[in-house]
């Protein structure tokens, strides 16, 4: 209860819901945020539509097919370091190379406000591109089950758990 009125969650679900009825498609994120309190929060954020690429090749429309997703967008690298304290390095290497500014992915809006933020002389304001990338990865598992010790073997490939299998039935 404290997590959904932290994060305003029915402005932010009626929001997502608004997206997919108007554009066909609403996202949103849960992120643990380390503002405010000590250990944390889970916070739920609205993601516009614009910032995501999909699988073209998915039948479902929520997605459930899905190969892989990305989410391509604009952080500060203050913003960037507080979300990826792992990649704090790669960040600020990042910003040191820059961005160009005429990107055909950016829209004019977006185009004006790197300018802005790259000419900052604020530590911290740079802006950067984040992209994640999601990747549904299919590992196949094949089980062999013994029904008179009631044991079971799990094995990463076919041709081994065949084997096995074959073994149990000559020995039994």
């Amino acid at each position: 209860k404290w997590a959904e009125t932290k994060n305003d969650f029915k402005q932010t679900e009626s929001s997502v819901f608004e997206d997919a009825i108007l554009d066909g498609v609403g996202f949103y994120v849960v992120r643990w945020k380390m503002k405010d309190t000590q250990y944390g929060f889970p916070a739920i954020e609205k993601v516009p539509s614009n910032e995501m690429y999909w699988d073209m090749n998915s039948k479902h429309l929520d997605l459930s097919d899905a190969r892989w997703m990305i989410r391509e967008m604009l952080m500060t690298r203050m913003d960037a370091i507080e979300c990826y304290p792992e990649y704090a390095e790669a960040i600020d290497a990042a910003v040191q190379l820059g961005m160009r500014f005429n990107d055909p992915i950016l829209n004019p809006r977006q185009q004006w406000m790197q300018r802005k933020n790259s000419s900052t002389r604020e530590e911290g304001r740079q802006q950067i591109r984040i992209i994640e990338h999601y990747e549904r990865i299919v590992k196949l598992s094949y089980v062999v089950s013994d029904a008179f010790t009631g044991k079971e073997e799990e094995f990463d490939n076919r041709v081994e758990a065949q084997g096995f299998y074959d073994a149990l039935c000559d020995g039994y």
